[in-house]
């Protein structure tokens, strides 16, 4: 019988080894692939914003998540070569020579992750066309763009199993090198102690190594930059690795120190489990800090949607208009008959139909986009940066209703009553205001702020600023202005507001029609900015014309004219996400796979090499309900301190990312906050899941099948006795 065929029968008595390293190689290049697949593709690439942050956040998140995989695949080489390596060594002590087991496991490796490989990837990339198909179908992309595979994609996932096909092979060859046939033969049973001393002052420098390196990589930088308006160079975020460090510290004091305490009883009834614990420290604390690590990143990426949810829903809670549009006095065929005209086809009443006439003036301001060589923010005051807008007090009076007066000379900017001044921006910026065409220019001082949050476009900051001044003012600003620059801003209210979707689509779709080509562009577009950038022979990227869809409203296409339909965000507040949101939860849900793979495969290691412990304590006179206490209380070591440690890091994190935005925690940062809770309460329930399928796995490989069962079978006994 050739060595060939012996190996051959020896992976049917262990095919649950060869089956769980079959399965990490397939799954973790079915992840991969299937992702890059999707977010490669052009249909994903026309629906993420270019250069948005959920561009670079999804990035990000999915960096750490292929990490994460490559990671998970050494880990599961790792522990099929410490499977594989008493049967190896005893063939060697056989006298096999090393030559014909070396070539023979090569082979076997090489087309176990070679089959693996190509299913995963093959598995992957359909998967990911069903995940574009779906979203597709749900139109959240432009017309014209169907889903395909991403040669991209594809090349890019071949790369990543090329890396972990030689990085499986290395390991092998690292394996088949040692020389000492009884150090082959015991690896199986290799125990990785932590020899270190560790004392109370060992978690206490972790905790706080963590909580600087949270304070140093993020909070300092942003409050630096608040307070002195200066930078604090990149290499801040390095800080970052006192997190791990801090971490590592956590984990290996909770594995090593167990004290007596108030409780010595417990202490002594748990003391097996206790050094066996610290006798695999080492390969423990190492799957509990990835899995750590892992957790922080599935819940990051799934702490996006409430966060982007509760954001969307109070900018429509505190718009007090249904709906709202600004059309430039050059486009015709928007004018009030029309609206009304529609409205009666869909029967629909509209209410309180107000027009307020803006003029768009070129203003001063100061620009704070460059920072000196020290990372200072330079402040350049700049007497013509861009163009503004401009309403007179009485006609905002007499369309809102308010009796404001502004003072000759003097503004007030009009602001939402969630806008606060940042490092970036400040309400008094601007001193300045000029008729491009007829050159009058008047000076301007700033009076305060009046809130107005249906007249907000965008954020309402630089270009998309807007102003009230006086009668007397805005009547000599607004003499001999262009028509382009008078903007008409339309602002009503309907009777019925979820009966109102249809008359809105329709509504969307006449405004797009009427729309001129010089509405067309993009968000950031400023007719100034784009002179100037002709006349010094730069490109101006912003001045790039976009094609509308008028049957799409639920279509990001970064408009400067977007209109706000109150009813179609509310209702494709979801579906124009849909894509970000997709992918964010793929990356979770990849992060989680590899979480409950990896808590799966150590508590089964946990098992293997602890059967012969738990055999020879039985010897002593331990029954079984001692073993299963002893081996719940390692398991409960992967699962629960993990979960623990990396749900109050993550959740911690995202609240002071709520207060950082700026200084204020918001009701909906609140209620995101208390959705994140119920993500992480389902993340911790995803992990018990785990830890009871891992102790009923456990429990079979140490022979305790029927533990509980015979302890209920003496409980009704007793009961009966008595």
């Amino acid at each position: 019988m050739t060595l060939t065929n012996l190996l051959k029968k020896l992976r049917k008595v262990n095919h649950k080894q060869y089956k769980q390293f079959w399965l990490c190689i397939a799954f973790a290049n079915l992840l991969v692939s299937s992702f890059f697949g999707i977010l490669f593709s052009d249909y994903i690439q026309s629906a993420l914003p270019e250069g948005g942050d959920s561009r670079k956040q999804i990035y990000l998140i999915f960096g750490i998540a292929v990490v994460g995989c490559f990671v998970f695949v050494l880990y599961a080489m790792g522990l099929f070569l410490r499977y594989k390596s008493k049967e190896l060594g005893v063939f060697l002590a056989l006298g096999t020579e090393k030559k014909h087991m070396s070539n023979a496991l090569l082979k076997e490796v090489f087309s176990l992750g070679l089959s693996a490989t190509v299913a995963g990837i093959l598995i992957g990339n359909v998967f990911s066309m069903m995940i574009g198909k779906v979203m597709e179908n749900l139109g959240i992309a432009p017309d014209g763009i169907t889903f395909m595979i991403s040669l991209t994609g594809v090349l890019y996932a071949l790369a990543f199993s090329a890396c972990v096909f030689l990085c499986i092979l290395m390991m092998t060859l690292s394996f088949l090198r040692r020389s000492n046939v009884m150090d082959i033969i015991n690896e199986q049973r290799r125990c990785e102690p932590i020899k270190k001393q560790v004392t109370e002052q060992y978690l206490i420098s972790g905790i706080f190594l963590l909580m600087v390196g949270v304070f140093m990589a993020y909070v300092l930088p942003v409050l630096w930059a608040n307070i002195f308006k200066q930078y604090l160079s990149s290499l801040f975020m390095l800080f970052y690795g006192l997190c791990m460090i801090g971490i590592y510290r956590i984990l290996v004091y909770s594995i090593v120190v167990h004290r007596r305490g108030k409780d010595p009883q417990k202490y002594y009834r748990n003391i097996i489990s206790y050094g066996m614990l610290k006798f695999q420290g080492i390969s423990m604390v190492r799957n509990m800090g990835l899995i750590v690590l892992l957790l922080i990143g599935s819940l990051f990426a799934s702490f996006y949607l409430p966060t982007n949810m509760m954001e969307g829903q109070n900018q429509a809670d505190k718009n007090p208009v249904d709906v709202s549009y600004r059309v430039p006095g050059t486009v015709k065929g928007m004018e009030e008959e029309k609206v009304y005209s529609l409205a009666e086809e869909f029967e629909v009443n509209i209410q309180g139909y107000r027009e307020i006439p803006f003029i768009e003036l070129l203003s001063s301001g100061v620009n704070r986009d460059d920072v000196d060589d020290n990372g200072k923010i330079i402040e350049q005051y700049e007497k013509q940066a861009y163009y503004r807008q401009f309403v007179s007090d009485q006609e905002l009076n007499k369309a809102m209703g308010t009796n404001i007066e502004i003072e000759e000379g003097t503004y007030q900017m009009i602001r939402s009553s969630e806008m606060d001044e940042t490092i970036f921006f400040a309400f008094d910026d601007l001193d300045l205001a000029k008729n491009d065409a007829t050159g009058v220019e008047k000076e301007l001082r700033y009076a305060g702020t009046t809130v107005f949050n249906e007249l907000i476009v965008e954020n309402g900051w630089d270009t998309f600023s807007r102003f009230v001044i006086s009668e007397k003012d805005y009547n000599e600003l607004k003499k001999g202005i262009s028509e382009e620059h008078v903007i008409r801003q339309v602002l009503f209210n309907v009777n019925d507001l979820d009966k109102s979707y249809d008359f809105s689509k329709k509504l969307y779709e006449e405004y797009c029609n009427a729309a001129s080509e010089d509405m067309k562009v993009l968000l950031f577009y400023d007719a100034y900015l784009e002179k100037q950038a002709l006349l010094t022979g730069d490109e101006y990227y912003e001045g790039e014309h976009i094609k509308l869809e008028p049957e799409h409203p639920e279509v990001d296409l970064n408009w400067k004219y977007e209109p706000y339909f109150k009813i179609i965000f509310q209702k494709n507040m979801l579906l124009q996400y849909a894509v970000q949101f997709l992918l964010f939860a793929f990356v979770a849900i990849v992060m989680l796979a590899s979480v409950g793979i990896i808590g799966y495969t150590r508590s089964q290691t946990i098992g293997l090499n602890n059967k012969q412990v738990y055999d020879d304590i039985r010897k002593l006179g331990a029954n079984d309900n001692y073993v299963l206490r002893c081996v719940k209380e390692q398991l409960k070591k992967v699962y629960a301190f993990p979960t623990l440690i990396g749900v109050c890091i993550i959740y911690l994190y995202q609240c002071v990312t709520y207060l950082q935005n700026d200084g204020v925690f918001r009701s909906y940062e609140v209620k995101a906050a208390v959705l994140d809770l119920v993500i992480c309460l389902a993340v911790v329930l995803y992990q018990y899941i785990g830890y009871r399928i891992s102790l009923k796995e456990v429990k079979c490989i140490v022979g305790l099948r029927y533990a509980d069962r015979k302890e209920a079978v003496k409980i009704i006994i007793a009961k009966c006795e008595v």
